[in-house]
């Protein structure tokens, strides 16, 4: 799947920089790590929450209608 990840590095005065992205399926051991320092507020991010609600929208449909059930 194609997208687009557009991001700010203050420490190298850089805003809003878009660029091309590639997402593929990985392998259940890989895993993304992101950090929160409340004490260090450099920015903030408006509707984050979204993704979690669509992940789990996603995650619920494709379990079996058993499953479903059961959750």
């Amino acid at each position: 799947m194609k997208g687009r990840l557009i991001s700010s590095d203050p420490y190298r005065q850089q805003f809003l920089v878009e660029r091309a992205v590639s997402f593929s399926h990985r392998q259940r051991d890989c895993s993304e790590l992101i950090s929160v320092l409340p004490r260090h507020a450099l920015q903030q991010i408006d509707g984050f929450g979204g993704s979690f609600t669509e992940g789990a929208g996603v995650v619920f449909n494709s379990m079996s209608e058993k499953t479903k059930a059961q959750f």
